[in-house]
């Protein structure tokens, strides 16, 4: 009953409403890849799975405690489908 009340509470929420009138708030980036992921249906481990990492490594990197490497963001991009220009804004405004 958790999980749903928490996805429910997640699928409520706008993108749109993490942005800061000049982009992603760089302190709302692990909450916006939460979002994305539980948005699409999937687990950190179906996550981590797609990048070739280990799902811990992947939950440190979503939770902002560990960057992701240039190759991770690329495919970041093409599992939550995000657009160029809003890749851009969501990883380096």
């Amino acid at each position: 009953m958790l999980d749903f009340v928490i996805l429910s509470h997640y699928n409520k929420i706008k993108i749109n409403d993490l942005k800061s009138h000049r982009g992603c708030n760089k302190n709302l980036l692990p909450e916006y890849l939460k979002i994305l992921r539980i948005k699409k249906s999937l687990t950190q481990k179906d996550v981590a799975d797609k990048l070739g990492i280990a799902t811990n490594s992947y939950t440190k990197k979503e939770n902002g405690n560990n960057p992701f490497s240039v190759n991770e963001l690329k495919e970041l991009k093409k599992i939550f489908t995000i657009s160029d220009s809003e890749f851009i804004r969501i990883f380096f405004d």
